[in-house]
């Protein structure tokens, strides 16, 4: 079980062996779909739900592929005139990979079995609520609460009204929204889909809605703030998959949190970069002190049981 106050913070790369693309590779194909040999797509779209018209389409395909930003959302904080395109076609990208029962959610070196074995290992349906994690998400897709939910039901043998009513010990706050509640959640949000791929505009731009754009400073977004409370009452918080962008870290007021054990995977940097995070964030990286490479190559789960001490 995961007793001590354990908070998940997850990134666009915290999805990505689970089929989700990550923020360069989302906005390469939004930037793509966005292009005038697309035009008869959108006609259909528009016809249903009305988004734009096909200029204004390829304008804002145009100025993101112009703009230099790594991410569709970095982009649409900064020209809100283009967002109600932008979410739809963020959306329409992640809900495409909704596949019901995909391979990849049994493969045994998943990082979700891991953590899920964590979980249960030694705890029953009645127990299972002494485990102390809470995720923080950066992330629209519902893949890892389809996940749980898969999990709990073979592994006790229970209803889906009981397993629910248990998952809500393990929160997941999704900091800028997420596709919609999955039919077994009750977050309050108003939307519920299935976990599963769709065509149909009207389903596709309903979750849309749900996808948050902040382009403001304002420093009291609920979900940050719902965020910081628990990550100030953690004991251990883990970063995977995350980019380290300075906007995300500060929105989520890292600096200011009361945990000493903060540390991050590194997938992807360079020592120098993550020596440079450490030095700002306070973000320890465990892999830097590693020998023999310069540029980080560890995978999540290869990352959590080669570092980090879940218990």
């Amino acid at each position: 079980m995961i007793l001590d106050k354990t908070v998940l913070v997850l990134g666009a790369g915290a999805s990505k062996d689970y089929g989700y693309p990550t923020g360069i590779e989302l906005k390469a194909n939004v930037i793509q779909h966005c292009s005038h040999s697309n035009e008869g797509v959108w006609n259909k779209f528009n016809k249903s739900v009305e988004i734009a018209s096909m200029k204004k389409i390829e304008n804002f395909g145009k100025d993101l592929h112009i703009s230099g930003l790594y991410s569709v959302d970095a982009f649409l904080e900064k020209r809100p005139e283009f967002i109600k395109i932008g979410k739809f076609d963020i959306a329409l990208h992640l809900i495409q990979q909704e596949k019901g029962v995909p391979a990849y959610l049994d493969l045994s070196d998943s990082w979700y079995h891991y953590i899920w074995n964590k979980l249960v290992s030694g705890s029953s349906f009645e127990t299972f609520n002494e485990n102390n994690l809470s995720i923080v998400t950066f992330n629209y897709d519902r893949c890892l609460e389809y996940f749980f939910m898969r999990a709990m039901k073979s592994t006790f043998n229970k209803k889906i009204e009981d397993c629910a009513l248990l998952l809500k010990e393990i929160p997941i706050i999704h900091v800028y929204g997420k596709l919609g509640d999955l039919t077994w959640e009750d977050s309050g949000i108003g939307y519920k889909r299935k976990y599963e791929v769709t065509n149909e505009p009207e389903e596709i731009i309903k979750s849309s809605q749900h996808i948050e754009i902040i382009t403001d400073q304002d420093d009291n977004i609920p979900s940050f703030l719902q965020a910081f409370k628990i990550l100030n009452q953690a004991e251990k918080i883990i970063f995977l998959g995350f980019g380290y962008h300075d906007v995300n870290l500060g929105r989520l007021k890292i600096k200011a949190v009361n945990c000493n054990d903060i540390v991050g995977s590194g997938y992807g940097l360079y020592k120098k970069e993550m020596i440079n995070i450490r030095s700002k964030w306070k973000i320890q990286f465990l892999e830097v002190n590693e020998v023999g490479y310069e540029k980080c190559n560890n995978k999540i789960t290869t990352f959590l049981k080669k570092y980090i001490d879940l218990k």
